[in-house]
C-alpha cells in the first residue's frame, strides 16, 4: 500500500510538472518534515498534496494555452475526487468555470456545473446522515446555526486566531509536528523551514498579477476560511463560544501549495534557478534526515 501511495504521488507530480512547471516553493512545502511524513505514510494526505499541485498545473495550462477537451475532463475529475475527500476545497470547482470569461467557451461552465452539482449532492447527503457525537443534532443544522449568527461566529474565528496556543500549534504542525502530533523535529529546523520558504517566495514573488491570479488567491482564502468553519461544525463541541478545535497545520499545506501558483514567477536567469533548485534539494535531504531521526527517537530508540 505504501508503494502504491508513493507511486500515485510521483505520477501526479510528474504530470503536473509536464503541464506547468511546479513552482520551486511547492517543493519546499512537499519536502517539509510534516509533508515527508505524510508522503511516506499509507494515508491520503500525501496524495492530496500532489493532487492539488496537478490541479493547479492543469488550470494554468488551460489558462495559458487555451481549451483542451481531454485536459478539462481530467481536471474536472481530479477536482471532484479532491472535493469528495476534502470538502473544504469546494470553492476550487469554480476556477475552471472562470476560464469561460477568457475564452467564452461554454464547456468550462458545463464541466464546472456537473462537478458542482455532484459535489453539492455529496456534501448535503453527508451532512444530513452524519450526526454530531455529542448529540443527535445533524451537521446541517449545526452549520445553519453558525451561518444564521454571523457576529457570534466571527467572534469565534477571532478568538481562535488570537489564541497563542492555537497559533503556535498551527505553526509547528504545519511544518514539523509528526505522528499523532505527539512528537516533532527540532524546533530550530522548523524555524529554518519557514525562513527558507519565505526567502524563496520573496525571490520569486510575481510583480504583476492578472485577474485570474487574483481570483485564485481569493479562492485559496475562501478555502482557508471554509477549513476552519467545517471543523467548527464537524469537530468543535456544539454550541461553541470560544475557539475552533480540530484544525491541524497539515490541513493548510494543500492550501499553501495552491496559493503558491498565482504569486510565483520563474526567473529568466537559468543560473539562479539552478542554484535555488540545488538549495531546495539540499533542504529536502536535511528534512528527510530530521524526519527519520525524530521518528526513530520517538518509536524505536529509547
Amino acid at each position: 500500500m505504501r508503494i502504491l501511495c508513493i507511486g500515485t504521488i510521483a505520477t501526479l507530480l510528474f504530470f503536473a510538472q509536464k503541464l506547468t512547471p511546479v513552482p520551486l516553493p511547492v517543493f519546499i512545502l512537499l519536502f517539509m518534515p510534516m509533508s515527508m511524513f505524510q508522503l511516506g505514510s499509507t494515508t491520503t494526505d500525501g496524495i492530496h498534496f500532489a493532487l492539488i499541485a496537478f490541479i493547479m498545473s492543469a488550470l494554468y495550462k488551460l489558462y495559458r494555452d487555451g481549451y483542451s477537451y481531454k485536459l478539462l475532463t481530467v481536471l474536472n475529475v481530479a477536482i471532484f475526487v479532491l472535493i469528495t475527500h476534502r470538502i473544504n476545497f469546494f470553492p476550487i470547482a469554480l476556477l475552471p468555470a472562470l476560464l469561460y470569461f477568457k475564452e467564452k467557451n461554454k464547456q468550462y461552465l458545463f464541466g464546472s456545473g456537473i462537478v458542482l452539482f455532484c459535489t453539492l449532492f455529496w456534501i448535503f447527503y453527508a451532512m444530513k446522515i452524519v450526526p454530531k457525537k455529542e448529540s443527535d443534532v445533524g451537521l446541517l443544522n449545526v452549520a445553519l446555526h453558525y451561518i444564521s449568527n454571523p457576529i457570534a461566529t466571527l467572534k469565534i474565528f477571532a478568538n481562535t486566531f488570537q489564541n497563542a496556543n492555537k497559533v503556535n500549534f498551527y505553526h509547528n504542525s504545519f511544518a514539523g509536528q509528526l505522528g499523532w502530533l505527539d512528537y516533532k523535529v527540532k524546533q530550530q529546523f522548523i524555524e529554518i523551514t519557514y525562513i527558507f520558504l519565505t526567502l524563496i517566495l520573496l525571490l520569486y514573488l510575481k510583480i504583476k498579477y492578472k485577474i485570474y491570479d487574483v481570483l485564485v488567491v481569493l479562492c485559496a482564502i475562501g478555502i482557508f476560511v471554509l477549513t476552519f468553519f467545517i471543523l467548527l461544525v464537524q469537530w468543535t463541541k456544539f454550541p461553541c463560544t470560544t475557539v475552533i478545535d480540530g484544525v491541524q497545520g497539515r490541513y493548510l499545506v494543500p492550501i499553501a501549495i495552491m496559493l503558491t501558483y498565482p504569486i510565483y514567477e520563474e526567473k529568466k536567469c537559468a543560473l539562479l534557478n539552478t542554484v535555488v533548485a540545488i538549495g531546495v534539494g539540499i533542504y529536502g535531504f536535511f528534512s528527510l534526515y530530521h524526519t527519520v531521526l525524530a521518528t526513530l527517537l520517538r518509536y524505536y530508540i529509547k
